[in-house]
């Protein structure tokens, strides 16, 4: 394509003048057009972008505040549930204590009311048991054996001074006491009966069912106790296992809540510090793009203002009239040419020819022409006057354009390292989560060891347990059968005495104590060694008594050593489930963090897109920009020696000084 300064000097030397200056006026029409055609497809591109990144980030900006103020109903929500839980725990807490604290006082004081109970059986059975055989003797005092009076009367001492007051009258105790200091006066001399027998075998008659009728109640008595005791027990067990388990709920709850509000404030966090990045990218990014829309309103409205100022020169320069006039005016520009060729407008006209071909300047070549045509040099020196407000114009928007290249890379750079620098912050939380994930793993694997260990000491608890229950149940069964053994040997010493069993029932009574022996007369009918039979028998008995108290010993403590396992076992159950629970915990607490690695990890990847498409866009403007940038400054001296020509151009017009402005 030609230049402009060679289609000026084509121009000069072709065609009538009008004809000329129409061509030129239709090449800067085409050529404003598509100017305007590229720098519209600039534009609607950055357009573009600004419509899709303020709408992608206005919808990021109201999402996250939705996010946030949703997670804030859900901190406070889990704020009160903990608090409540946390009062639900404490009041729990405090009614199982109390629960396990009545519990202990009423076993407390139903052992202390059954031990009282057991002695004063013990007691009455003792007294039953000797009034019994004092009122077997007495019924045969007629036969008159002193000795059994005086032996029975040893036994009734005891009893006797044990007795409440209540249980006989003032009068009877008289006649009894006189029995029991000389029982040998109630005996049968010959055929002598002797009353006094029987009235203290009265008296004793009404003492034994005095003490029977106590025993009775007595028993009926502690039964009562007992059933009372069992109800309220059985009451308070279920409600501490109700309030145990509802306390283990809470428990479970509240470890949730807490895990759901931690989790909460952190997401909270990260996502107010991403509201605030995207606000201020937000805010930056509409103020550019609204300035840039309103240069591009102002380069629009010049453009359209210098169209329609050509578009004018047209329609008056192209019309028929216009066409016609000129060809007229022609003759008459070419009869004056020639009459004053060698005058100072013909040595104006070529000293601007030649400073136009000299300099290059598509302005002066204008200039140039339009004197050749033979325009008036008012009319061309307003027309360089024009001509240099439209250099200082263009030079003003070069400026313009240039300070707004300069200020879109530093914005596309500065939003490329923002970016970059989250995408940096972004690796970091990936690192930590991935660190936290390990340590979780870590202590999910650590713990699931001890619960293998626990485990195992459980099993090791149940096989010494079953160990000892083995024991016990062989130990039982060998007293029992020793006791089988005895009762045995009982029966068979008793057979030859079975019609005299009364005196063998109880066990001897001494006066002082057993190592004092008691009367060792001789009766002159003889029984056989019934005496010595009834000491062994006694002491038969006793080691029965003794195997059986040691049996029920056994059984007593076997019955503690099972509670006492059940008991640990509940204990070790109850370990067990909440290091189950913690593992859980744990992996709860993982799959959160994993799911955070997902969340991060996928927003990593949005914020390496927009790096890249940061990178994109600040490509396509420095591609936009560097021509400008790179030549704005030889454009600029252009520029300014252009005006200058043109001034001196507009001088020489003014004063005709042809010679002065070629020298400068």
């Amino acid at each position: 394509m030609r230049s402009f300064h060679a289609v000026l000097l084509a121009a000069a030397h072709s065609a009538s003048p009008v004809d000329k200056v129409v061509s030129l006026l239709k090449e800067m029409e085409v050529k404003i057009a598509a100017d305007e055609t590229a720098e519209q497809e600039i534009y609607d591109k950055y357009a573009c972008w600004c419509e899709k990144t303020t709408a992608r980030k206005a919808n990021a900006i109201e999402e996250e505040r939705a996010t946030i103020g949703r997670l804030q109903d859900h901190i406070l929500t889990k704020k009160g549930e903990l608090a409540s839980l946390a009062a639900d725990i404490e009041e729990l807490t405090t009614g199982i204590k109390d629960n396990q604290e009545s519990q202990s006082k009423a076993t407390s004081i139903r052992e202390k009311e059954n031990a009282a109970f057991q002695a004063d059986t013990a007691e009455l059975q003792e007294a039953i048991g000797s009034l019994d055989k004092a009122i077997r003797v007495l019924s045969g005092a007629g036969t008159g054996k002193a000795s059994e009076l005086v032996s029975v009367a040893a036994t009734l001492r005891s009893v006797i001074q044990d007795a409440p007051q209540s249980a006989m009258a003032q009068q009877k105790v008289s006649v009894v006491r006189t029995f029991l200091a000389n029982p040998a006066e109630f005996a049968q001399t010959g055929t002598k009966y002797s009353p006094q027998s029987a009235t203290v075998q009265g008296i004793l008659k009404d003492m034994y069912d005095t003490f029977a009728l106590n025993l009775e109640e007595n028993s009926a008595t502690e039964a009562s106790k007992q059933a009372m005791y069992e109800d309220y027990m059985h009451t308070k067990i279920k409600e501490l296992k109700e309030k145990t388990e509802a306390l283990s709920k809470r428990e479970v709850a509240q470890s949730e809540a807490k895990k759901s509000l931690s989790m909460a404030e952190e997401e909270r966090e990260d996502t107010i510090e991403l509201l605030e990045g995207d606000t201020t990218f937000f805010e930056d990014t509409k103020k550019n793009c609204q300035r840039k829309t309103a240069d591009w309103a102002e380069r629009q409205r010049l453009r359209a203002e210098e169209k329609d100022g050509i578009t004018k020169a047209l329609e008056i320069l192209d019309s028929d009239d216009a066409k016609a006039l000129f060809a007229s005016a022609t003759t008459t520009f070419v009869q004056a040419k020639a009459v004053d060729q060698h005058g100072a407008r013909q040595r104006v006209v070529a000293a601007i020819q030649a400073k136009a071909l000299q300099s290059g300047s598509p302005a002066l070549s204008a200039v140039a022409v339009e004197l050749r045509l033979g325009g008036h040099f008012d009319r061309v020196i307003a027309q360089i006057e024009k001509l240099i407000l439209k250099v200082k114009d263009e030079q003003k928007q070069a400026v313009v354009d240039r300070d707004d290249c300069v200020e879109n890379e530093h914005t596309g750079k500065v939003d490329k390292e923002d970016l970059e620098y989250k995408v940096e912050k972004l690796e970091n939380k990936l690192e930590k989560l991935e660190d936290t994930k390990t340590k979780l793993q870590d202590k999910i694997d650590t713990s699931n060891g001890e619960i293998s260990d626990h485990d195992q000491l459980m099993k090791d608890a149940l096989a010494a347990r079953g160990t000892e229950h083995d024991e016990f149940v062989k130990a039982k069964k060998d007293d029992e059968d020793a006791i089988e053994l005895l009762d045995q040997a009982i029966v068979v010493l008793n057979k030859f005495y079975k019609n005299k069993a009364a005196l063998l029932q109880e066990e001897p009574k001494f006066d002082k104590s057993e190592d004092d022996a008691p009367d060792a007369k001789l009766n002159k009918d003889y029984k056989g060694k019934k005496q010595q039979n009834a000491g062994v028998v006694a002491l038969l008995e006793h080691i029965k008594e003794n195997l059986q108290n040691e049996v029920a010993a056994a059984e007593k403590e076997e019955a503690a050593a099972q509670d006492a396992y059940e008991k640990q076992r509940a204990d070790d159950r109850k370990l067990h489930e909440a290091m189950k629970q913690h593992v859980s915990d744990l992996g709860d607490d993982k799959a959160g963090v994993e799911e955070k690695l997902l969340t991060t990890g996928k927003t990593k990847t949005d914020v390496e897109k927009q790096v890249t498409d940061a990178g994109t866009a600040l490509a396509e403007i420095n591609t936009g920009c560097s021509d400008l940038i790179e030549h704005f400054e030889t454009r600029r001296k252009e520029r300014t020696a252009e005006m200058e020509e043109l001034r001196n151009a507009k001088n020489m017009l003014a004063g005709q000084n042809p010679n002065g402005f070629l020298q400068k």
